[in-house]
């Protein structure tokens, strides 16, 4: 039998078909991989460039740390704790005003009459650690929660301790309103509850509409005891789960509360940030339930992105609780439930690193309170005191000592726009000088009819790309401005309808701390405030990538279906 002569060709022509559709492939890939790389993992979250609006309650040092000193019965270690806060650089501590501990016997009796002794008031702890923390120039964040046995009967014996709301949120609210009326002028920032999505803080299976009630009812006493107070949302636990064990996932019940109308009735959302063993710079997330390797430094994202999808990406977020564990290496206890374990070393560098990428990449970022200075009474098989920076003798553990230095860096201003006067630019008599950490700065002004003279002074030699005043309303210093733009308006102070304008002052700076001193009583009036922001180091990268890829695959597609 004869061989057809063409089979040899054919079987040619489908190899390099084959081929063909390969290379399409494999192009195809790589462009889904860079997306992937640049969108879900390089820049994701990231603020680049200026357009930035401000966001309260975001200026000034994040430093916080969770302390627990109504548990601490000795006085002078209660004043030890907090010395050890304020040279530690800490600029806030977040402190329990536990409603059991304090209206104890029932509605309206703040008489403490436990233990020998005549009876003695309630508040004369919590009055002793507010005066002792003002003395030490430290911001309280109190929180309030815990009923006692009178407003919810029977709760403690479902769960041994004081947890779970009260039958009456109208008896929470008058508790929450006389601790704001009480420190009216001393504490400025109160956080309504603790973990309600987690069902041992709730007594029971988390309830985003019954937390909303309650969230509602304290608001509204706070803010009728003390106007200028602020209200922070109850710290929401990174939980993967959906309902197992009556727990919520954390992203799913913010997204109830706001479907229950919970957005006005708070000032600031609340997370926690548990890093479960992985760096600060693990960068991928994810909202599949049970990937406890979602649960990391960088699952802020989520709430953020949640927040912005409900309309309120005018708030900031506060991390209550911030922190990795590190269990001595021949731990005889219980396992940790917070991921693995890292040595001291580890732990202190994670704490500065996670301060340092919130800084610089997330400008809607406040406060954040590490998990915790000092356990005054630590359980021997329990693994959460080993969070602590402070041994229980007071001696500091590695993380302390790393914090302390890194405080010392503030006030400086890091990525974000920044209203005048800010902690890293005060200003006084015509002058402000702006300390900054970044690599591009901005100023955000009204303009005026006539020019005005503003003079700009670099700490060192000036950096190469820098204006020395705005065009239209500022004379320039010896060179015209880089770039003279309307601004963004939301969040800047302005009369109705004024355009506001922002200035490129300098930029390809490098990310290191700059100092500049801006003078002219009238120029800095016209000055709302600046904006500090960092710039890719190959802004073009990406962009020409993209382009190459997207060449080659419609080339190698037309190759594809028409070889000829």
């Amino acid at each position: 039998m004869s061989r057809d002569p063409s089979t040899p060709r054919r079987r040619g022509r489908g190899w390099r078909r084959a081929a063909r559709l390969l290379l399409v492939l494999a192009l195809g890939v790589g462009l889904a991989g860079l997306w992937y790389l640049d969108q879900r993992i390089l820049n994701l979250g990231v603020a680049w460039g200026p357009d930035l609006t401000p966001i309260p309650q975001t200026a000034g040092s994040p430093l916080g740390v969770n302390l627990f000193l109504e548990r601490e019965p000795d006085p002078a270690k209660v004043d030890q704790s907090l010395q050890l806060a304020a040279a530690g650089g800490f600029q806030w501590i977040r402190q329990s005003f536990p409603w059991y501990d304090i209206e104890i016997a029932g509605k309206g009796d703040f008489m403490d009459r436990r233990g020998p002794g005549l009876p003695h008031s309630a508040w004369d702890k919590y009055d002793a650690i507010v005066a002792a923390a003002g003395r030490r120039g430290l911001q309280i964040m109190a929180r309030l929660d815990t009923t006692p046995l009178w407003a919810h009967p029977g709760v403690i014996n479902a769960v041994g301790y004081h947890k779970g709301p009260p039958l009456r949120d109208a008896d929470f609210a008058d508790f929450a309103g006389a601790v704001a009326a009480r420190y009216r002028g001393r504490i400025a920032t109160y956080q309504i509850w603790n973990e309600p999505n987690l069902a041992v803080e709730w007594a029971g299976p988390a309830d985003a509409r019954a937390y909303t009630a309650l969230l509602q009812a304290g608001y509204r006493a706070i803010k009728a005891a003390d106007p200028a107070a602020v209200v922070v949302l109850g710290g929401l636990a990174p939980t993967v789960g959906s309902g197992a064990g009556g727990d919520a996932n954390d992203l799913q019940y913010l997204q109830a509360l706001y479907d229950a109308g919970a957005r006005p009735y708070f000032d600031i959302a609340s997370i926690m940030i548990y890093g479960l063993g992985y760096a600060p710079a693990e960068r991928r997330v994810d909202q599949r339930p049970g990937d406890l390797a979602r649960v990391n430094f960088s699952r802020p994202l989520l709430t953020r992105a949640l927040m912005e999808r409900n309309g309120d990406g005018a708030k900031p977020i506060w991390a209550s609780e911030y922190g990795w564990v590190s269990l001595p290496p021949d731990w005889p206890g219980k396992p940790s439930s917070w991921g693995a374990s890292v040595d001291e070393a580890t732990q202190a560098q994670y704490l500065v690193d996670g301060y340092r990428r919130a800084r610089a990449e997330w400008p809607w970022m406040g406060v954040m309170f590490v998990w915790h200075l000092r356990d005054p009474d630590p359980l021997p098989r329990e693994p959460q005191p080993y969070f602590a920076i402070l041994r229980p003798d007071f001696s500091p553990r590695p993380a302390y000592t790393a914090l302390q230095a890194y405080a010392r860096r503030f006030p400086i201003a890091d990525t974000g726009a920044h209203l005048l006067p800010d902690p890293a630019a005060p200003v006084t008599t015509g002058t402000t000088t702006i300390k900054f950490q970044g690599t591009r700065l901005d100023l955000v002004y009204l303009p005026a009819a006539a020019p005005i003279p503003l003079h700009v002074q670099w700490a060192g030699p000036a950096p190469a790309d820098t204006a020395g005043a705005a065009a239209s309303s500022i004379l320039p210093a010896g060179r015209a401005p880089l770039s003279d733009e309307l601004a963004p308006a939301p969040g800047w102070p302005a009369p109705a309808g004024a355009a506001l304008r922002r200035l490129l002052l300098a930029h390809n700076l490098a990310d290191g701390p700059h100092e500049v001193t801006l003078s002219g009583a009238d120029a800095l009036a016209a000055v709302r405030g600046f904006v500090v922001s960092r710039e890719p180091a190959l802004p073009w990268a990406f962009p020409a990538a993209y382009a190459l890829l997207t060449a080659a695959l419609a080339a190698s597609l037309v190759w594809a279906v028409w070889p000829r």
